[in-house]
């Protein structure tokens, strides 16, 4: 004859400790639970998985604070329209916010936005910004390379949707 003896589990991190109850005659086992190693590599899967991503998320953003150029300080330069022979010089006062810009902004020559106020941003080599003075805006985009920015301008109906190129360095 025999008899049914009732065992009782116990997880201890990635060990189970299976012990018989009954006589002195059951004694205790240790045995490695598959189960419980799978529980554990999953459990240490999904945190090494968590803080891969965090870190690559950091990493994302620092790069792309990090790309933004330092546009902070005074740009000098010149526009010239694309459908007339119109042209003038152009004055730029940026405070720079990461890749957030403003500041204000002085065109010569023009009935359009002859000194208004400026907003953008800079991401990598690329900044776009829009000058506004009163009821006209006239937005701006362009390459950054060092001290020295370049690009084109579109200006609302108000100002007869004009186009044009400008370029300005910093001073």
């Amino acid at each position: 004859s025999f008899a049914i003896r009732p065992a009782v589990a116990i997880i201890l991190g990635s060990v189970a400790v299976i012990s018989a109850c009954g006589g002195d005659d059951a004694p205790a086992k240790t045995a490695t639970s598959a189960a419980t190693q799978q529980a554990a590599a999953t459990a240490n899967t999904s945190v090494a998985a968590k803080a891969a991503s965090a870190a690559a998320t950091t990493a994302a953003a620092n790069a792309t604070t990090a790309a933004a150029p330092a546009i902070d300080g005074t740009w000098t330069g010149t526009w010239k329209s694309g459908a007339t022979s119109d042209n003038g010089t152009v004055k730029i006062d940026w405070k720079q916010s990461g890749q957030q810009l403003a500041g204000t902004i002085v065109v010569s020559n023009t009935p359009c936005v002859g000194n208004g106020t400026i907003t953008g941003t800079v991401t990598g080599a690329t900044i776009a910004f829009g000058a506004v003075q009163g009821a006209t805006t006239i937005a701006y985009t362009g390459t950054v390379s060092g001290k020295a920015i370049s690009g084109t301008y579109k200006a609302d109906a108000s100002c007869g949707n004009a186009t044009g190129t400008w370029s300005a360095t910093k001073s």
